[in-house]
């Protein structure tokens, strides 16, 4: 697929790019620069920003312009091509959905023309649109639509058209009855199509139509589609795919329903999104920081509404992201307020919203005051546990005087309350210490080893034959960072498979691992001298190893003193002496784990 990609056509359709020999340089799309640093080499197909450190290839290009994973930006670039996916792309399994999302694209249509149709049930659903402020026009842009009413109607329709029983079931279009016969799963219902980031069906929402009644013949009210595949309500946000085409503010807006987005996008707050009638989650919180840097809660003016906007803020602020609160007056919700006072009134009521610990410490303020101390020190106690768990301590200080004049409390107070949780919160880190993969360092790293590092995997990117003296040799894996050890051992694979291992293709080799940007990262750099720099790279990390077993053996030595073990210390001493006499003798350098 990426052989279909241009990466020199692909960004320059973003911004203009500059030549310079074979290569094109521009100002970096990802920071704020006046000099260009952002360098685009045509030979290799890939990019490289001297200023930021951002690099990569055209997938990672896309993922970070576009706010996309990996997988969407995978896709994002066949349908650009017109390339169809394979069962296997870049080292990763991609089924092929296309089958399935047909099926969805297809109920989409027919539902469309049911709701444009003749009919009562027709007629009935668009009076309540009309009623909820939604009129054809905006029916037609959010292709809002009707499930029709038979336990067949909509599967039957569909299999004339060449859609499988079994795309249907992974489409969630049909389920199945406990005596084994299938039903359509949306029927006499308005439909909201769901789509993915990239502007497919891949779901929908559906509300019961008004006068049918819930239970075992309609379900209930409101209804989704099943998870699966496509569709997963824990990081599917309702209106994104086109929100995220407004968000030059870095701030998207967050609302509670499918019509709250799309009355405020008719107002032109064109980057509201909903969640699909669930909490808020750390998927949705992830998948917000792909594409914002703050958020703004407008939920409803109401105390349930209310309520809601403090709900699941932990899990947007330990995903980096500013949080601000909207509320509406008088109860109404966002679609409610839109209709009776119109679009520009809205846009107005939600300004940029309120800092969030203000908002709360408001909120509780009002209740604790009125129930004595003792609710007063558990809501300092609520709203810190919220501030420690922001990153930086700038905006932790910040907040302090505000939430403590909101609650007429001590900021000195306050204060030491924070620090104390942040202390206990360093201890519960320090007892519960992240795991490095078996048999690698932690990243931590001696600047100077991660130095060798770089320099002997930029060699390798540079003159691929040198993967030669790597092989066969002595250097333990734990030497190198896991980011590098991933690196060279997706060159190690290529090689293996009768691929020369390129930079374009360990990183295709790499897949969707994080570690994907660091070989054009290091070959951006690459050394006048590849071969000299794997030579020293090898020699220096290998007596970077030796020097750190000979550390672990002194320590050992002195346990088995302290124990009396003469014999265990007198082992010990001999290995230690053979690892001096070898860090004396220059050594032939390598890689014990190559293979």
């Amino acid at each position: 697929m990426k052989a279909a990609t241009d990466l020199v056509e692909l960004i320059g359709a973003f911004f203009p790019l500059r030549r310079a020999g074979s290569s094109y340089w521009a100002l970096c799309p990802f920071h704020e620069e006046k000099s260009p640093s952002f360098h685009v080499l045509a030979d290799r197909q890939i990019f490289k920003c001297f200023g930021c450190g951002e690099a990569g290839d055209a997938i990672t290009f896309v993922e970070k312009r576009e706010g996309l994973s990996f997988r969407e930006a995978l896709e994002w670039l066949a349908a650009r091509a017109g390339v169809t996916l394979s069962e296997r792309s870049s080292g990763n399994t991609l089924r092929n959905r296309d089958g399935v999302l047909g099926c969805l694209e297809e109920a989409t249509r027919h539902f469309e023309r049911l709701l444009a149709g003749p009919g009562t049930g027709a007629a009935d659903a668009r009076r309540y649109l009309d009623e909820r402020g939604l009129p054809e026009t905006l029916r037609r842009e959010w292709r809002i639509g009707l499930a029709p009413a038979g336990r067949q109607a909509l599967s039957g329709a569909l299999a004339s058209r060449g859609c499988t029983p079994d795309a249907l079931a992974s489409a969630g279009l049909v389920g199945r009855s406990d005596d084994g016969r299938t039903y359509d799963r949306f029927r006499d219902r308005i439909t909201f199509p769901i789509r993915d980031v990239l502007g497919r069906v891949v779901g929908f929402g559906a509300r019961l139509l008004p006068g049918r009644e819930e239970g075992r013949e309609h379900g209930p009210k409101y209804l989704n589609s099943p998870d699966g595949e496509l569709f997963s309500k824990r990081s599917l946000l309702y209106g994104l795919d086109l929100a995220r085409k407004n968000l030059a503010s870095g701030t998207v807006v967050l609302m509670e329903g499918y019509t709250d987005v799309i009355l405020a996008h008719a107002a032109g707050m064109k980057n509201a999104v909903a969640t699909l009638g669930t909490s808020l989650g750390i998927e949705h919180a992830r998948v917000l920081r792909r594409h914002a840097e703050r958020v703004l809660l407008v939920y409803d003016g109401d105390e349930a509404g209310l309520k809601a906007s403090e709900r699941g803020v932990g899990v947007l602020l330990e995903a980096g992201l500013e949080v601000r609160v909207a509320t509406l007056p008088d109860g109404l919700d966002p679609a409610d307020f839109v209709r009776e006072r119109g679009g520009p009134a809205f846009v107005r009521a939600v300004g940029e919203g309120e800092e969030f610990f203000e908002f709360l410490a408001s909120r509780i303020a009002a209740r604790a005051r009125s129930r004595g101390p003792e609710a007063v020190s558990r809501a300092c106690d609520e709203i810190l546990g919220l501030v420690a768990k922001l990153e930086s301590v700038v905006h932790r200080n910040r907040l302090l005087a505000p939430i403590a004049e909101r609650l007429a409390v001590s900021e000195g107070d306050l204060r030491e309350r924070l620090a104390a949780l942040l202390k206990a919160k360093e201890s519960r880190a320090t007892l519960t210490p992240a795991r490095p993969r078996p048999g690698r360092a932690a990243d931590a790293l001696p600047v100077r080893d991660r130095q060798a590092a770089d320099d002997l995997l930029a060699g390798l990117l540079a003159d691929p034959s040198l993967l030669a003296l790597v092989r066969g040799a002595s250097l333990p894996t734990d030497a190198l960072p896991p980011s590098h050890a991933a690196v060279l051992e997706a060159a190690l694979a290529c090689a293996d498979a009768g691929v020369e291992p390129d930079v374009t293709a360990v990183i295709d080799r790499l897949g969707d691992r994080e570690d994907r940007k660091l070989p054009a990262d290091l070959f951006a750099s690459k050394p006048e001298d590849p071969e000299n720099a794997v030579r020293k790279g090898l020699a220096y990390l290998e007596d970077a190893s030796r020097r750190r077993d000979r550390d672990r053996l002194e320590q050992e030595i002195k346990a088995a003193e302290r124990r009396g073990d003469r014999e265990r210390a007198s082992e010990l001493s001999r290995q230690l002496h053979a690892l001096d006499q070898a860090l004396k003798v220059p050594k032939k350098s390598g890689f014990a784990g190559a293979r």
